[in-house]
Formats: C-alpha cells, sequence, structure tokens
C-alpha cells in the first residue's frame, strides 16, 4: 500500500471549477503538469456532479491520461465523516480511490487519515484499507479484502486520541470496523475532506477494470468545535 498525497493544490472559491456535492462546496483540482499524487495530471473534465452525485474518472485526453481530485473547500473538527458511494465495475488494478482527511499546513504527515481502495498494481492483492499517517509505522494501517464492485458506506470518526473507522455494503452489513489509537492520530487542528480517483506511479492504467467512482453523498457531524 502506497499513499503519495500532493501540498501542491489550488483551493480559491473564486475558481471556476469549484462545485456543490451534499451542500458543501468543493474545489476540483485542475494541473497543467503531472503533480502527486502518483504524479498524475488532473482535470476537471474528470469530475461530473448533478442532483445527488459526484462523478470521478480516470479518462484518455490529447494523448494523457487524467485523473480527478476534490478537495472541501471548508475544513472539519473532530467527528463523523461518511460517505456513499459506488464502484460500478470493479476498479483497474492500477487505479487508487481515497477518502481522506488532510491538512495541507501542518507537514510532515499532514493529519492525514485515509480510507483507499487500490490494488497498488497488484491484480491479487486486497484492495480495501484503512490507516492513519505515517501509513508505515507498524499498526497505523490495516488492509483487507471485500467485493470489486458495488456500493458501499465508509465512515471515519475522528475524535480525541481515537480513529475508528468502519466499511458497510449498501445494507449496512459490516464489511470492516478497525480502531486506531496510538500516537499519530491527529488534535488540535482542523481538516479538509478530499475524494480523489488517481493512477498508481502515474503509469498507464492495466485494463483489467473500471476507471470511476460514483459519490452518492457526504456527510459530517461535529462533536467538538476547535474553532
Amino acid at each position: 500500500m502506497v499513499c503519495l498525497l500532493c501540498a501542491e493544490s489550488v483551493y480559491a472559491l473564486d475558481r471556476p471549477d469549484s462545485v456543490k456535492f451534499s451542500g458543501y462546496d468543493w474545489i476540483v483540482k485542475e494541473t497543467r503538469r503531472p503533480i502527486g499524487p502518483g504524479p498524475n495530471i488532473f482535470s476537471d473534465e474528470s469530475v461530473e456532479t448533478g442532483a445527488g452525485f459526484a462523478g470521478l474518472r480516470i479518462a484518455l485526453e490529447r494523448k494523457s491520461w487524467v485523473c480527478a481530485e476534490l478537495t472541501s473547500a471548508e475544513y472539519f473538527s473532530y467527528g463523523t465523516f461518511t460517505l456513499d458511494f459506488e464502484i460500478p465495475s470493479g476498479l483497474d488494478s492500477m487505479a487508487v480511490f481515497g477518502f481522506f482527511l488532510y491538512n495541507e499546513a501542518v507537514p510532515p504527515h499532514y493529519n492525514e487519515i485515509d480510507y483507499e481502495v487500490s490494488r497498488w498494481g497488484n491484480p491479487g492483492s486486497e484492495q480495501f484499507s484503512f490507516s492513519v499517517q505515517p501509513y508505515l509505522k507498524e499498526g497505523n494501517s490495516v488492509l483487507f479484502g471485500g467485493a470489486d464492485s458495488g456500493r458501499f458506506i465508509c465512515t471515519i470518526e475522528w475524535l480525541p486520541g481515537r480513529v475508528n473507522f468502519s466499511l458497510n455494503d449498501k445494507d449496512g452489513a459490516v464489511i470492516r470496523n478497525w480502531s486506531y489509537t496510538g500516537a499519530d492520530v491527529p488534535e488540535g487542528t482542523l481538516n479538509r475532506v478530499h475524494l480523489n480517483l488517481w493512477l498508481f506511479e502515474g503509469l498507464e492504467p492495466a485494463g483489467d477494470g473500471g476507471l470511476e467512482v460514483k459519490a452518492h453523498s457526504f456527510v459530517y457531524n461535529n462533536v467538538i468545535d476547535l474553532q
């Protein structure tokens, strides 16, 4: 499992590529050259929003593969972050889908809390993971398997001294729960929410799965106000 994120993102709300999803403003990542994660090129052409959904896709445009990322305009404190999303036809083994909390102003690990779906270029590996950065530190991540496609509900509960993760299927059946109480729980700061779909190491798709994820809703419930 690899997590390669990028502090080189644009967050201005007055850009024409900000969109609405689930009642929040989201900034669409737009780049002219490959940057992290990947590195990849990110385009607003790879994001589609409509009534009740935000679609992310990886597509070949003008001989270049382009990826998608949405970043919340708002910072969030401790609470529960729930994403209802769909993987229509499984993911290509080179594709990475991320739902994560991140603060670009707090290096070196940026308060990062991750849920990711990827086989990291290995078609035979398990595809789901929960992690608190740095993920390579023993006890900071868990990798597990599940259905390749379908509708899922992921919840990240960020509390003082603890992060609780859960992944359920569309009917509420638990796929995996995991709690982290180690030294790397982000504390005393605010984080943005990110949704992204990108190519591992910026390489071409393997052609063994889909290149699309559809988010149906995002819900945040505050438990402690840090502002």
